[in-house]
């Protein structure tokens, strides 16, 4: 991990000084950063839901179907996951 940061390091500055001016400018604007935000979010959604529809009807065949068993939720204390019935 530490030699994939040491190789992408401007990537990473890059990354901060637009977090940094994007933060001033919702200081700055705070209507039109909720205007854009909102905007953003409502045209993530619509391609999120578009692309998963297409997928789920392409590979319709391929993909496992959901069993009667909704899952059960196992772990050890540390991490838990849940496993669903698959046929």
């Amino acid at each position: 991990m530490l030699n994939i940061l040491s190789k992408n390091w401007l990537l990473m500055v890059l990354r901060g000084v637009l977090s940094i001016v994007f933060g001033i400018l919702m200081i700055i604007w705070p209507d039109v950063t909720v205007q854009v935000l909102v905007l953003l979010f409502g045209l993530f959604a619509l391609m999120d839901g578009v692309y998963t529809s297409v997928l789920s009807i392409i590979f319709r065949n391929v993909l496992p179907q959901l069993g009667p068993c909704t899952g059960q939720w196992t772990g050890n204390g540390n991490s838990w996951h849940c496993s669903l019935c698959l046929d």
